[in-house]
């Protein structure tokens, strides 16, 4: 216990709470990610970025630049060697379903998986978030008077290169490339974790085209969340 968590972050104990943020975003918002804790404790650049942040006396781990099921399958099997509990997961997807908009929030009910990692190797088809930290990410975007869409996303290898329509179920509504993989291992580590997903393209909408939509809507989205869970030490109070 905490022989990765010592190579990684130089400690053996990690903050109960980690924030994963996948993809790229752009170094002003990470900064606005930053302006809501105190002290930066501990920061670390290598193939992903990692700050241990702190309010008063209680630290959470914030890690950015998450691409992909294998390093987000790595990041699951570190954090919990380091004792993290919960992992709330942001990231951006594409948005099948034809009501979805740039900028609309997604709670994945449902993780289909068609990435290598878990469909081919663990033969695994399907993944869920943690229901009690899901319904706290609900009820936060709720607080704002956020609207939000719940359902089914699936996990595929690249955003790149999207399967063909016949690959996934009828009812998926968006599609992502880390969640199912997050999903199965942090549930058979006994780590709590569920999602936010921020809508980046559509059909009509290229993911390279302008993101500040997607980019406000995600520093929003973390802000609520972090402002509806109380941050109290070995306790997690939902207001």
């Amino acid at each position: 216990m905490g022989i990765w968590t010592k190579h990684e972050f130089n400690r053996d104990k990690l903050p109960e709470r980690c924030f994963l943020f996948a993809g790229d975003h752009s170094e002003e918002r990470r900064k606005e990610i930053l302006s809501h804790y105190e002290a930066i404790v501990f920061h670390k650049h290598t193939v992903y970025e990692a700050y241990i942040v702190s309010i008063g006396d209680i630290e959470e781990l914030l890690i950015f630049q998450v691409y992909g099921a294998p390093l987000i399958s790595d990041l699951s099997f570190i954090l919990n060697d380091g004792g993290v509990k919960e992992i709330i997961f942001i990231g951006t997807a594409l948005g099948i379903d034809e009501n979805l908009k740039i900028g609309d929030y997604v709670i994945p009910s449902e993780v289909q998986a068609l990435e290598g990692l878990l469909k081919v190797i663990f033969d695994v088809d399907y993944s869920y978030p943690d229901a009690e930290l899901k319904k706290k990410i609900e009820q936060s975007l709720r607080v704002i008077e956020e609207t939000y869409f719940e359902g089914k996303t699936v996990s595929v290898p690249c955003t790149f290169a999207h399967p063909d329509k016949s690959k996934y179920d009828e009812d998926v509504i968006a599609l992502e490339m880390e969640l199912s993989a997050i999903y199965h291992f942090s549930r058979q580590l006994g780590i709590q974790c569920a999602g936010i997903l921020v809508v980046s393209d559509t059909k009509d909408h290229g993911l390279l085209d302008d993101r500040t939509v997607v980019y406000e809507k995600w520093v929003n989205g973390f802000k609520a969340i972090q402002s509806g869970i109380q941050l109290y030490r070995n306790k997690r109070v939902f207001i």
